[in-house]
């Protein structure tokens, strides 16, 4: 067999806002393909802010793989983030959703 490879790390992302942008030739026509670019990112401001945690594990190889929650949460928060954050647990193929309360 090969040489083992471990899980090194465990990443988390909550993206809950996305900004579209289209790049468009100069002179458009219905036919042409266009190009569009799209930027995630967390944005945790106001109250109810939040949405799903998506977890990826980092292998020693530099492969990585979403973790799925299975039968039940993949992440927890902290009880000293409970007077803040309001937690919904994953099930079956949801992650686990944090909002601001």
């Amino acid at each position: 067999g090969g040489a083992a490879v471990n899980v090194t790390m465990l990443e988390t992302t909550l993206p809950n806002r996305a900004q579209w942008s289209a790049f468009m030739p100069p002179n458009p026509t219905m036919a042409q393909n266009y190009t569009a670019r799209v930027t995630i990112e967390q944005s945790l401001k106001f109250d109810g802010d939040g949405g799903p945690v998506y977890t990826q594990a980092i292998f020693s190889d530099g492969k990585f793989q979403y973790v799925t929650p299975g039968g039940g949460s993949v992440i927890t928060v902290k009880p000293a983030f409970d007077n803040i954050l309001v937690t919904r647990a994953g099930s079956g193929a949801d992650p686990t959703s944090v909002f601001l309360k």
